[in-house]
C-alpha cells in the first residue's frame, strides 16, 4: 500500500480493515487503514485531516490509494480503547470526565479544521501507554456543512451514540454540535455503564435517540455528582442549539467539575 507494508491485523469493521505496518522509507511502524475507494473521504477532507496537529487526535500521517484501495496511515497508539476500559470499569467518574475533556479539546481542534468528525464511540477513543487520550477513526469525517455538498437521507455512523439529527438522516443539520452529542453519550456510558439508548434493532434505536429523553445517571449511579450529571444531559439535549457551543466550552465545563 504505497510506501507501506502491512505487518499484521489489529482491527476490522464491515468496511474496513486496520493493519500495523511498515514505513518502508522511514521503518516507522504506523496503524493503517484500509478501505474501498468509493467510501475514501474526498481529497479536500484528507488535506485537512493532515494539517490536525493536536496531542489529543491521532495524528495522519499520510493517504493514498492502491491495489484498487484507499489507505489512511495514522499514528500507532500504544494502549487500548476507552471500550475495553469502560468494561472493566477501571475508572472512576470524575476520571471518566478528565478523559473526556482532553477528548473534547482534540475535537475542538477538528471542527476548527472545518470538521465534522461523525463517528465518536469508545472504540474511537485510544489511550496511550501514558494514560493521554487520543481521538481516532476520522474516516467518516465530512467538511462542515457550508462547505460540502448537501446529501438528504445519508446517515453513517454507529447508531447508540448519533445525535438526533444524525440518527434522522438530516445531513444538513450534522455538525460540529452532533460530535458533542456523541461525546455526551460516550460520557454518559463511561460512568453508568450502559448506554443512553439501547436494546432492539437498529431503527429500534435511532427512533429512541430521536424522541425519547435518557434516563438520569444519578437514577443509575445515585451518588453521581449533580453537576456532571447536568452537564452530560446538556450535552445530550434534543435541541442543538442547547448543547455545549462548542467542543472546548464542554470541555472546561467538565474540568471545572473535576476541580470543584
Amino acid at each position: 500500500m504505497g510506501p507501506y507494508e502491512p505487518i499484521d491485523e489489529i482491527g476490522r469493521s464491515a468496511t474496513s480493515v486496520v493493519f500495523r505496518a511498515r514505513n518502508i522509507e522511514t521503518g516507522i511502524e504506523v496503524a493503517l487503514k484500509v478501505i474501498p475507494l468509493e467510501l475514501a473521504p474526498p481529497e479536500a477532507v484528507l488535506r485537512r485531516l493532515r494539517d490536525i496537529a493536536h496531542p489529543n487526535v491521532v495524528r495522519v500521517l499520510g493517504t493514498g490509494q492502491a491495489n484498487r484501495r484507499a489507505y489512511i496511515a495514522m499514528e500507532l497508539v500504544d494502549g487500548p480503547s476507552l471500550e475495553r476500559a469502560i468494561r472493566r470499569r477501571a475508572f472512576g467518574p470524575l476520571e471518566y470526565a478528565l478523559i473526556t475533556a482532553a477528548v473534547a479539546r482534540g475535537l475542538q481542534s477538528v471542527h476548527e479544521a472545518g470538521l465534522v468528525h461523525r463517528d465518536i464511540k469508545p472504540g474511537n477513543i485510544l489511550l496511550t501507554s501514558n494514560g493521554t487520550p487520543k481521538l481516532s477513526d476520522l474516516g467518516l469525517a465530512e467538511l462542515a456543512a457550508g462547505d460540502r455538498e448537501p446529501r438528504p437521507g445519508l446517515t453513517a455512523g454507529t447508531p447508540a451514540y448519533m445525535s438526533p439529527e444524525q440518527a434522522a438522516g438530516i445531513n444538513e443539520a450534522v455538525g460540529p454540535s452532533s460530535d458533542i452529542y456523541s461525546l455526551g453519550v460516550v460520557l454518559y456510558e463511561a460512568v453508568t455503564g450502559r448506554l443512553p439508548f439501547f436494546g432492539g434493532d437498529t431503527l429500534a434505536i435511532l427512533r429512541r435517540v430521536q424522541h425519547e429523553a435518557p434516563s438520569p445517571p444519578r437514577s443509575i449511579v445515585p451518588d453521581l455528582d449533580e453537576a456532571l450529571e447536568a452537564l452530560i444531559l446538556k450535552a445530550l439535549s434534543k435541541d442543538p442549539s442547547r448543547r455545549p457551543p462548542t467542543a472546548l466550552a464542554f470541555a472546561e465545563a467538565l474540568d471545572g467539575i473535576s476541580r470543584a
